[in-house]
């Protein structure tokens, strides 16, 4: 490596006597490398290798060695870089995380070219066609790297979470926060004010200085208006054999604990929903049989519970050590759904509240792969659909219709829309995008990353170990299914 006014220097790095192509970024700052049969490989300015991407090796074993050049391209303004990689065409960041992937099956990549900078339309040609492929038209600002991104109700910060580390960007200045493990966050309805959960535990922050103003002991769930309060539990003790649950007023510290209903002990550890009216929901086992009920807090006095008329059948009773129990409540107080997972099976109950008619239950498969993941349990923020996780399995229903879908793939995480119409599930090799009414795949984005929605819905949050993107999603105001296929089909 030469520099003007300095020796060379040897960078140790080994290649093939023959073949190798070298291709330096706009900008100076990145050099792309190829060699037969290695990886391609992006360095810095210094000579430390910033990623290896065994695709471009595998892409020239199989069609020999020509021009670097032809196959790899940086954007003008250095931000990206596409290379050829059989029938895909991949895009890099310039830290070497992939951002899109694009089909060309059935046909091979011959030569790749951009027409300019990030937000330009970029070309691929193979012997049978040449196909544009035009970006997002707004070319959205990428974000230091992390583990888990959610923006404020307002879109003015964004929490990113990093090990060890709560990262607040934006606002008047960035704020770091050292945290224990690997942080989860969720912003107060007014925005002033965080929750960092980690390790089972939670701290309220505030969030123009990262100044911790309350300290939950076990989790933390926020009250869904003004003034900001928060929910949380603490362990059984002599008296409350379930634990506690108590609500605190972060602006004031004051605290309440909420007081189960008569002959009924609150399920603390299973924590509590809102509904928009801000009524709290829950579990509590009745004694001495130990059938599970549900419970619901009013909105004027959230500490003031009452057990909800009807109970679930007596097989949902509780037993420690062969049964497990998720449930969700919709936002609108109106459905709610337990489930029951046993070494044998796995059930869904679903209850419609305040009326009388009989819980639907409906069986879901045991999954592939027991013990591995988390379960969960979440209606969309409509109530039209239900997302459940067991292990890795992810599962669709409709719980109106009665009916249930399991979607392929292992689940790691997921993420409603705030319109309910899309789902975004985290895997271990992408993010999919999945319109929830007609199941249609509606964009795929490769690579494993933490997902999560702006609250108006035209955001995702994509966080990666280097950076985290953020991509914009249009509005679906028509059909979905056939207009997106239609618009893939055409290359877009």
């Amino acid at each position: 490596m030469f520099e003007r006014g300095a020796r060379p220097t040897t960078w140790p790095v080994q290649l093939s006597a023959q073949g190798c192509g070298l291709l330096w970024s706009p900008d100076g700052r990145r050099l792309g490398l190829s060699a037969p049969a290695r990886p391609l490989r992006l360095f810095d300015q210094r000579g430390e290798q910033l990623a290896s991407i065994d695709e471009a090796a595998v892409d020239l074993r199989r069609r020999g060695v020509r021009a670097l050049g032809q196959r790899l391209a940086w954007s003008s303004d250095a931000q990206a870089l596409a290379f050829a990689a059989g029938d895909h065409l991949v895009v890099l960041t310039p830290d070497g995380d992939e951002t899109h992937r694009l089909s060309h099956a059935p046909e091979h990549v011959d030569s790749v070219a951009w027409s300019g900078g990030l937000s330009a339309p970029l070309a691929t040609a193979t012997k049978e066609t040449v196909r544009v492929w035009t970006p997002a038209a707004e070319a959205l600002p990428r974000l230091p790297g992390a583990t888990f991104a959610l923006s404020s109700p307002r879109g003015e910060r964004v929490a990113l979470c990093r090990p060890d580390e709560l990262l607040i960007h934006g606002g008047e200045r960035e704020v770091r926060v050292r945290v224990p493990g690997v942080p989860r966050a969720s912003w107060s309805p007014s925005g002033k004010h965080l929750l960092a959960h980690s390790g089972g535990s939670a701290v309220a922050l505030r969030a123009r200085d990262g100044q911790e103003v309350a300290s939950l002991r076990l989790g933390g769930s926020w009250a869904p208006s003004e003034p900001d309060r928060a929910l949380f539990s603490r362990p059984p003790s002599s008296s409350d054999g379930g634990g506690s649950l108590w609500l605190i007023d972060i602006g004031t510290g004051r605290e309440a604990k909420l007081v189960a209903p008569s002959g009924a002990t609150i399920m603390a550890g299973q924590g509590a929903r809102w509904s928009d009216a801000g009524e709290p929901f829950g579990l509590a086992t009745t004694q001495p049989e130990h059938r599970l009920r549900l419970w619901r807090g009013s909105a004027p006095d959230p500490t003031q519970t009452e057990l909800v008329p009807g109970s679930f059948p007596p097989e949902v009773a509780l037993e420690p050590g062969r049964k497990s129990f998720d449930f969700d409540v919709t936002r609108q107080g109106d459905l709610c759904a337990v489930l029951m997972v046993s070494p044998e099976r796995g059930v869904l109950h679903l209850r419609q509240l305040g009326a009388r008619a009989a819980p639907r239950q409906l069986e879901l498969p045991l999954p592939r792969a027991r013990g591995r993941g988390t379960r969960a349990l979440e209606f969309s923020p409509q109530g039209r659909f239900l997302f459940a996780r067991v292990d890795l399995d992810g599962f669709l229903i409709d719980p109106r219709a009665g009916t249930c879908q399991a979607l392929a793939g292992e689940v790691t995480g997921f993420a409603w829309a705030p319109s309910g119409e899309i789902l975004a599930l985290e895997g271990a090799r992408g993010v999919q995008l999945i319109h929830a009414e007609t199941r249609v795949e509606l964009d795929r984005f490769p690579g494993k990353c933490g997902v999560a929605w702006s609250r108006d819905g035209r955001r995702l949050y994509l966080a990666r170990p280097r950076s985290t993107e953020v991509v914009g999603v249009p509005a679906l105001d028509q059909p979905a299914g056939p207009l997106l296929e239609r618009a893939r089909a055409l290359g877009f």
